[in-house]
């Protein structure tokens, strides 16, 4: 089988501890990889 449009889908979740400066550090590094999608959910 040939994957030619394989698409990617980044989630962060909790992984920037709530810190605003290490989300945006996590979506600048994906941005590098060539992820298509970002996926982040606010928790209350």
């Amino acid at each position: 089988m040939k994957l030619n449009n394989l698409f990617t889908i980044a989630e962060i979740g909790q992984a920037h501890e709530g810190s605003l400066g290490m989300l945006y550090s996590y979506i600048d590094a994906l941005a590098q990889t060539g992820v298509g999608e970002l996926a982040h959910l606010k928790t209350l």
